[in-house]
């Protein structure tokens, strides 16, 4: 037995309770002891998916065979019923002597027939019982066994039969079904033994031909007592039969069949049955091609398509397939359907040939299967505020017609919920003449989602996209309560107001004015820094420095116009004891075992702050986390004079990183810590804290160098010793500052001007005396921007008008005098002074190679003594040494 399976495809997913419907449903069927029944559904789903629903596919009953039969074994049964109707039969043989089972009537699972009937041939000698299958599908149901047959061997020929008939079909085209004629005994069996004989073929009018060639035309040899003929037609449109004659034989005839002319209409053979919305028709429409005279154009190949008609309007048709291609001149559509409950015909039309139209046919609403929203809720929302237009479902037939005699119970639930909830006057109704009206439904937070609705053993639907955002302020919240704390002094913990739309969401656009007044004052009075209104940011109003002036239980009211005022959580304002704090802390570097230079000092304070001048609690000074070192003071523990407790002496004997706590013998002042300090050891070794990494030849550094003095263990000390910066690798550049050696403050030698002259990559190495040296990181210096001419290489003398020995070269410096190696820049030379004598070059103006104008052929043609100058843009110029030109 198969499992069950879907009838149709749905659309969507199968609601949990319709499945629940057909286990059940399925477990009760097999309970009840139904042998041959197999269950079937159809998946539904959301929107306008089809319909869940359950049926069995009956067998055929009556499977009915003679007792005996000589070869030729005719096969009746009586039709199966019910939904869903068999789409065709296959029939089985079981032998009885040995159970082996065979296909009979040539038909298979996959290959079935449509009638109630047929003739089993050429069976062998023996017992057999017949068993008849209904298909649909995928799905079977076979019959009980018919009774017992007894096949003995064929007798001596008799007569002659058609074992197939010719079908219909149009004039001049072979049959699509070709006849076959058996020679048979009395008993209709064949014989197949014997000689073969020759079958002859004659048509009751018309003109046939095309037949099998053999001599007398249309005819065909038997073999194993079948004649098989292919090829035969008719040409002239009527109704006919053939007759099969052999010589001494009974003839045979056909049952009529026509030939049809040219195909010039469609008829509906078949016109759809009432049904309900959704819902396959019981007998599907069957639309055949015909000539003018109406019989079946059995070669039509059109496409045939179907509409529907009727009222009301809008209603939709479904089949399987439409348009669908006519077989054998009929177009037998399947698994149609219509939506809506009305009163329809059906419109068959195919190119070239005239339309048809059904009978009548009614769609009434079929019971409850499915949820539909008939009023979509409104497309976009605001946090808490409800929907403007509220959604309404309807509980719906398959075709999703409302079925106004369901109470069924609906829900409605955000479909993702992303954190965000729907809330209604109820998410839960009962729906009135089919219909479940939902009212005051809104979404809390930030969320795009569908709506769901479900009811059980409906399927589920889901509505459009309803997207919910922030909405307008609409009422206040205290994020923060104040805490508990000391009158006159602010709350350890400062009030927070945020304002919220109407499902809670802060409003970060508002910046509303927002007030804060003491709920039940008294004689109090609240204050905050500057006052007790602000401004929120972003939708959030931080107060600070609010404090009350009397001790007390209250709360707080928030208010602002037009939002919901808040109300925090109580608190209570008390008295505190006194306090005390470093007035003065102790200086932050130290050397060990020394005094500090800035000695610290306790100071006393009264709830109100002011200085406790009366108080006389003894206050003790300890290293915190003293790991071995020791707090020496002149007196580590001290009575204050006028609130103040000033200490002396103070000194820490290690090296380390160390807090000074202070302890008062009253209990209720609570101890405090100092800032703070490191204690160093003897100066070290030295640390570059800045330095540069990139500079320009000739230029003061951007980030100048500072050494820091320390001890072994890294820290800074306070040492003032000279620190002096050289080139760890000169390579003849320079290193130049504005003082150098520079002595240390407080530990450090900030140095300024600092410059190389050279481009180059560098460190710089930072020495004092007794100290480790330190070497920076890497220093690159590049040439700075070019700025001047220099004669590289200049003649000192020559003769008139011959070409100097040394060929002038002008480099292009920077101002440091470092020549630009990339510049390409034209330098021109000319005689500072003429007097009448030319200077004359194979150029006379030279682009630089390399930063560098090396000039050639240059001479002056008279005595003479002169000099060159060389120029170029902006650059400043450049004049030569002395030339003496003589004669």
């Amino acid at each position: 037995m198969e499992s069950p399976r879907p009838l149709k495809r749905g659309t969507g997913i199968v609601a949990t309770s319709a499945f629940l419907v057909l286990v059940l449903a399925f477990v009760a069927m097999l309970a009840s002891g139904t042998s041959p029944a197999w269950s079937f559904y159809s998946a539904a789903g959301a929107g306008t998916s089809e319909p869940v629903s359950l049926g069995t596919l009956q067998p055929p009953t009556n499977a009915t065979v003679p007792s005996s039969s000589t070869g030729t074994v005719p096969v009746s049964w009586t039709a199966a019923t019910l939904t869903p109707r068999p789409t065709g039969y296959y029939v089985t043989r079981t032998k009885t002597s040995d159970g082996t089972t065979s296909a009979a009537c040539g038909t298979t699972r996959t290959s079935p027939i449509v009638g109630v009937s047929c003739n089993d041939i050429l069976v062998s000698v023996g017992v057999y019982r017949y068993t008849v299958t209904s298909v649909y599908r995928s799905w079977t149901a076979p019959s009980t066994l018919s009774g017992s047959v007894n096949v003995t061997p064929a007798g001596s020929p008799s007569k002659l039969g058609f074992l197939v008939q010719p079908s219909s079909s149009s004039s001049a085209q072979a049959f699509a079904i070709q006849p076959q004629v058996a020679i048979q005994d009395f008993q209709g069996s064949i014989v197949t033994s014997g000689t073969p004989r020759l079958v002859t073929l004659s048509a009751s009018g018309g003109t046939l031909s095309g037949c099998a060639a053999s001599s007398p035309a249309n005819s065909a040899m038997t073999v194993n007592g079948i004649a098989t003929f292919s090829g035969c037609r008719i040409t002239g449109p009527g109704s006919y039969t053939l007759t099969a004659t052999v010589s001494s034989l009974t003839s045979a005839v056909t049952s009529s069949f026509t030939v049809a002319g040219p195909a010039t209409k469609l008829t509906f053979t078949s016109s759809p049955s009432n049904s309900t919305g959704g819902i396959a028709f019981d007998t599907d429409p069957v639309v055949t091609v015909q000539d003018s005279a109406g019989r079946t154009a059995t070669d039509a190949t059109a496409l045939v398509t179907l509409s529907i008609s009727g009222n009301p309007l809008g209603a939709i048709l479904s089949c399987d397939d439409n348009p669908i291609t006519p077989s054998a001149g009929k177009a037998e559509f399947s698994e149609c359907s219509v939506n809506k409950a009305g009163t329809y015909t059906l419109t068959a039309a195919s190119t070239g040939l005239t339309s048809a139209t059904s009978a009548s046919f009614t769609i009434l609403v079929g019971p409850a299967s499915k949820l539909g929203f008939t009023s979509q809720p409104s497309p976009t929302s605001t946090g808490g505020v409800p929907f403007t237009a509220q959604p309404t479902v309807s509980i719906q037939d398959a075709g999703g017609n409302t079925v106004t005699t369901s109470t069924a119970v609906v829900n409605l639930f955000l479909t993702e919920t992303k954190g965000a909830s729907l809330a209604c006057a109820a998410t839960t109704r009962a729906a009135s003449s089919g219909v479940a009206s939902f009212t005051g439904c809104s979404i809390d937070k930030p969320n795009t989602s569908t709506l769901t609705a479900t009811s059980a053993g409906l399927a589920f639907a889901f509505s459009t996209v309803v997207t919910n955002t922030v909405g307008p302020g609409a009422k206040l919240v205290f994020t923060t309560s104040p805490g508990n704390g000391a009158r006159n002094a602010a709350f350890p913990v400062q009030p927070v107001v945020t304002v919220l739309d109407a499902g809670g969401n802060t409003v970060t656009a508002s910046s509303a004015p927002i007030t804060l007044t003491l709920t039940t004052p008294g004689t109090a009075t609240l204050a905050c820094t500057p006052n007790t209104t602000k401004g929120a940011s972003s939708g959030i109003a931080t107060f600070t420095g609010c404090q009350v002036n009397t001790n007390g239980t209250y709360s707080l009211t928030a208010t602002s116009a037009g939002l919901t005022k808040a109300l925090s959580s109580t608190f209570v304002m008390s008295t505190p004891p006194p306090r005390m704090i470093f007035s003065t802390q102790p200086s932050a570097s130290v050397s060990a075992d020394t005094a500090f230079p800035i000695q610290p000092v306790i100071t006393i304070l009264t709830a109100n702050g002011a200085t406790a001048t009366g108080n006389t609690s003894t206050i003790t000074l300890s290293l915190n986390d003293a790991n071995g070192a020791t707090l020496t003071c002149a007196a580590n523990s001290r009575k204050p004079m006028n609130g103040l407790a000033a200490f002396s002496g103070c000194s820490i004997d290690k090296p380390g990183v160390y807090t000074l706590t202070a302890k008062s013998s009253n209990a209720k002042i609570v101890p405090i810590n100092s800032a703070t300090i490191t204690v160093t050891g003897p100066a070290a070794k030295l640390a570059f804290t800045t330095m540069p990494t990139t500079g320009t030849a000739g230029t003061v550094f951007t980030t100048q160098p500072s050494v820091a003095i320390h001890d072994a263990a890294g820290n800074a000390t306070p040492s003032t010793a000279p620190v002096s910066l050289t080139l760890t690798t000169p390579a003849g550049a320079t290193l130049s500052c504005t003082a150098n050696p520079k002595a240390a403050v407080a530990g450090t030698a900030s140095f300024s001007g600092c410059s190389i002259n050279t481009p180059g990559t560098y460190t710089i190495t930072a020495t004092s005396p007794a100290l480790e040296n330190a070497v920076s990181a890497n220093l690159t210096i590049t040439a700075g921007p070019a700025a001047k001419l220099v004669f590289t290489s200049v003649p000192t003398d020559g003769k008139g008008g011959a070409a100097f020995a040394t060929q002038p070269a002008v480099a292009i410096q920077d101002a440091a005098g470092n020549t630009i190696t990339t510049s390409t820049a034209s330098v021109s030379l000319t005689l500072t002074t003429p007097a009448g004598a030319v200077l004359l070059c194979d150029k006379i103006t030279q682009p630089a190679v390399a930063g560098i104008s090396r000039f050639t052929g240059c001479r002056i043609d008279i005595p003479g003594t002169f000099t060159l100058t060389a120029t170029s843009g902006s650059f400043a110029s450049a004049v030569s040494g002395i030339i003496k030109i003589t004669p």
